[in-house]
């Protein structure tokens, strides 16, 4: 599995027309995702949402926990979550990968401090 640093739903799409997002822990599907032109399509479970393929994926870090990946969407007052730190992303031909933020260290960056 493949590390996907995000700054973007462009990031995360990774020129992909569709993908889910699995929590982690329970493997489930949290979210699918696809893209229409330059929108991308959220289905969250409970709400759907679209936004622009180039919205920004801001990184808010927990202390001591994973932390969370926040974007923002037109008629929404606050932050939307789109998935926690880590949380699995399985593309269509098979590949699967894990989300973090682009700002983040790897695991061997922070090893190497």
């Amino acid at each position: 599995m493949k590390e996907v640093r995000v700054a973007s739903f462009r990031d995360l799409m990774a020129g992909y027309d569709y993908a889910e997002i699995v929590c982690r822990y329970k493997k489930t599907v949290v979210r699918k995702l696809t893209v229409n032109g330059d929108m991308v399509n959220m289905d969250a479970i409970t709400e759907a949402v679209e936004v622009p393929l180039d919205t920004p994926v801001e990184y808010e870090p927990w202390f001591m926990d994973r932390g969370s990946m926040l974007f923002r969407a037109e008629g929404h007052d606050v932050p939307l979550k789109l998935c926690t730190e880590a949380d699995e992303v399985r593309y269509p031909d098979g590949s699967e990968g894990w989300v973090n933020p682009a700002s983040a260290l790897t695991a061997a960056e922070y090893a190497a401090m």
